[in-house]
């Protein structure tokens, strides 16, 4: 394993705000760390784990978007509000944990992300002198 280059404050700033702000892991690696692609793989299994909720919802929400609008097809296609509700908690109720342990997975890579950019600038914070105090000029006042 290769030595890294001591990382300045300001790029662990910059790490730490791309772990949270962006893309959970896109930082560790900027920062050398390579715990980053496991937290942008935790991402990637929590997204896949939320995707058939997600669409799901979305077609039945289009179907519903198509029979105010005019669109469907014939009066069969027209769900009602009862048939919709039944079928959005049909599908919750099958989906519904899937998605759920989704959200746990990315929660989980965020707060890893969080942890990672927390250690970037503590080793920041070593690896830099710190910050000189301007000496003060006494002026006399009187002169």
């Amino acid at each position: 394993m290769s030595a890294r280059e001591p990382i300045t404050r300001s790029r662990a700033t910059r790490c730490l705000l791309l772990n949270l702000f962006l893309l959970p892991g896109a930082g560790s690696l900027v920062g050398g760390r390579r715990s980053g692609w496991w937290q942008l793989m935790l991402l990637a299994v929590g997204l896949v784990c939320i995707a058939p909720l997600a669409a799901e919802v979305v077609t039945q929400l289009l179907k519903v978007y198509q029979s105010i609008e005019g669109f469907a097809d014939s009066q069969a296609d027209v769900p009602q509000y009862g048939d919709v509700k039944e079928q959005m908690m049909t599908v919750l109720r099958q989906r519904g944990g899937l998605a759920f342990t989704g959200l746990v997975v990315i929660l989980a890579s965020y707060v890893w992300a969080l942890f990672t950019g927390i250690s970037l600038m503590t080793e920041a914070g070593r690896a830099e002198p710190p910050l000189a105090e301007p000496e003060a000029k006494e002026e006399d006042p009187f002169a």
